[in-house]
Formats: structure tokens, sequence, C-alpha cells
């Protein structure tokens, strides 16, 4: 595990402020901030007769507030769900493993005295890790693995699904792979043409970030 991903370091982001925890920025501008950079509009604004732009999330921005946030001003838990979040999307695997190494060693070294604080009850701590691990579960899905069509696991298990609808009702398999939707055939096509060297990297990049 390198203690370095591109210009950020855990030990600048696990380093005391003030040699403390920092200050409690729940309310300030820089949570707000990290929250516009990350916001997504759905994409049903897109449908129907009223059209608009849609903003997507700015996943260099949150890694460089929410980073900041952290090595200056706050040792808080929901800083560094942003920052992992952020990191799993930009950076993938590695960037999983790396937030999961921060997420490591800010609960280690600030347990007493990181944010929120003790006295707000545990369970605040613990709903912002429940947040972390929901919100990489959610992007670990997403993750290219085989090159050229970048299937991940959501279309491994969309495949899955595909193959017992051909068991159970052909029709319906049939309409689902019309919808778009990927059969067990296409996605073992997919990885068959993905360079071997590449598979043994992402399965390394997944077993480090175990």
């Amino acid at each position: 595990m390198s203690e370095f991903l591109n210009d950020l370091s855990l030990a600048d982001l696990t380093a005391p402020i003030n040699g403390g925890s920092g200050e409690d920025m729940s309310f300030s501008t820089l949570f707000d901030q990290v929250k516009e950079a990350r916001r997504a509009d759905p994409d049903y604004l897109t449908q129907g007769d009223w059209q608009t732009d849609l903003k997507s999330s700015d996943w260099d921005q949150t890694i460089t507030l929410a980073a900041q946030g952290l090595a200056e001003h706050s040792k808080d838990l929901m800083l560094v769900a942003w920052l992992s979040e952020a990191l799993a999307h930009k950076y993938h695997f590695v960037g999983i493993t790396f937030g999961l190494t921060l997420s490591e060693r800010i609960l280690q070294n600030f347990w007493d005295d990181l944010y929120p604080s003790l006295e707000d009850g545990v369970e605040e701590r613990a709903a912002r890790l429940a947040w972390l691990k929901t919100s990489l579960t959610d992007v670990i899905g997403g993750l290219p693995i085989t090159q050229g069509q970048n299937f991940g696991l959501l279309r491994y298990d969309e495949s899955r699904h595909v193959e017992n609808l051909a068991l159970q009702n052909p029709k319906a398999m049939h309409a689902a792979v019309e919808e778009g939707k990927i059969n067990a055939e296409i996605f073992q096509r997919s990885v068959v043409l993905t360079d071997s060297d590449h598979l043994r990297l992402k399965a390394s990049e997944i077993a480090a970030s175990l």
C-alpha cells in the first residue's frame, strides 16, 4: 500500500491540526462547498417537455476540498467519507484502498477527539461509516474490470440474471437483450478480449482493497 496517491499523502491527511483534531466544521462553508461539488442532478430531469443541462459530480474538486479540510481544519469522518467516495470514482480500486487506509488511520489516531465528537454519541460516527460503506458498494459495482466494453460487477450480475431468464422465459430474455442488457456470452466475450495483464492488474488492485 503506497503512502501517496498522486499529490495526496496519508501523512499529511492524518497529521494533527494544532496538536489535535481541529474544529467542528459541520455547518461551515467548506462542508457546503464539498456537498455542491459532489452533487449530481438525477437523469430524469432530461425527460419530458422540461429539459435542462444536468450538473455532474466534480470529483476533482471534491478531492481538493475534502483533503484540504482534513489536513488543515478538521479530522471529521464526513470529510473522510466524502474524500474516499471521490477517490473511488476517480482512481477506482486504488482509490478505494487509499480511502480505506485513511479511514483506518483517522479512527486509530484520533478516536478520542475526532468529529462527530463522542459527546454526540458513537451512533453519529457509525452513521458516517455506514454511509461510506453504502457509497463504496454502489461505486464498486460500476467500476470497469474488462477492457473495451468496460464491464464490471453490476454487468456481470446482469448477465447472470439474463441467463436465468433464458431458462425460465426465453421471450423475456430476448426482450432484456433488446433493451440493452447483456447475457453471459457477451460478458464472457468481453473477458476473453481483455488483455491478461490487465486482468491480473485488476485482480491485484481488488485484492489490495479487501
